[in-house]
């Protein structure tokens, strides 16, 4: 598990802010739609030349696909193929969840994206709360051929998780129940075929996790979780403990980038990911 201190999550904070101002000037009107049909729908932007991946990004619990996302503008600054997908229908409704014609509407975006664009190097996922949620359970679900899935904050156990929400108040778990049709009886059963942590994650391609400790909306025990599971299976994992003191930034420039499995932390909440999210895409692409 990696750590990150208070002040190398600050001067992130700024290059965050940086990209921002760059959107403000630079960036408005990048972003096409893509519309196969009704249901197959993206915002997406295509490389001018160069082979580069192709990073798919999950929107969050509450928003819609059109929601600009500030991940966008690193990818478009960059030169990257992107495209935000639309999920079939909202989370409380009959295809919530990611469903598995939801899952199909996406595969045939990726899959018209890389044809026509002849610019793909490779797929990459990305998603933030209930965008990562989504991203691993694509990766689980999908026959698309993913090279990293980078999950912040990442909703894990939906079961876990309706609880925490009930307790705390937090809205959310009125999607979950009305998806359940009022019936909780159902989410014992449904658990373990929505919820990535009990899904079968094939580690062949890298996964990613970056969570917070003091996260007040999605518990810092949904990745640690995912985490402990794979660690039983002995799985290829990066599990190193950084003293919030050292050089944080240059030790991540030297971190083992073939393992199947890593696991960020930092002291910050639940907005707090995107910042360290645009550190990890510099070293990943």
């Amino acid at each position: 598990m990696k750590y990150y201190s208070d002040k190398f999550k600050n001067s992130l904070k700024k290059e965050y802010h940086k990209l921002l101002e760059y959107r403000k000037q630079h960036l408005n009107g990048d972003l096409k739609l893509l519309e196969l049909d009704h249901n197959s729908k993206s915002l997406a932007y295509q490389s001018s030349q160069e082979m580069k991946p192709l990073v798919v990004m999950f929107h969050e619990w509450n928003w819609g696909f059109r929601r600009h996302n500030p991940l966008s503008d690193y990818c478009i600054r960059n030169d990257m193929n992107y495209i935000q997908p639309k999920f079939r229908d909202y989370n409380f409704g009959k295809d919530g969840f990611l469903s598995l014609n939801a899952i199909d509407d996406i595969e045939r975006q990726i899959e018209y994206f890389i044809d026509n664009s002849k610019t793909v190097s490779s797929v990459n996922l990305v998603g933030f709360s209930g965008g990562g949620y989504m991203a691993l359970k694509f990766k689980c679900l999908s026959s698309i051929d993913i090279k990293k899935t980078l999950a912040l904050s990442p909703i894990t156990d939906i079961s876990k998780w309706y609880k925490y929400l009930k307790k705390q108040g937090v809205v959310y778990y009125h999607d979950i129940l009305k998806y359940l049709s009022g019936d909780l009886n159902k989410l014992q059963n449904l658990n373990t075929k929505i919820s990535p942590l009990f899904m079968n994650m094939d580690l062949s391609d890298r996964i990613i996790l970056i969570h917070g400790q003091n996260d007040r909306i999605v518990p810092f025990d949904q990745s640690k979780l995912l985490f402990e599971k794979m660690a039983v299976r002995k799985l290829n994992l990066t599990k190193i403990n950084i003293n919030i003191d050292s050089s944080i930034s240059k030790k991540l420039n030297g971190y083992d980038k073939e393992k199947a499995l890593e696991f960020y932390s930092h002291t910050g909440g639940h907005e707090d990911d995107s910042y360290l999210a645009f550190h990890l895409l510099q070293k990943n692409e």
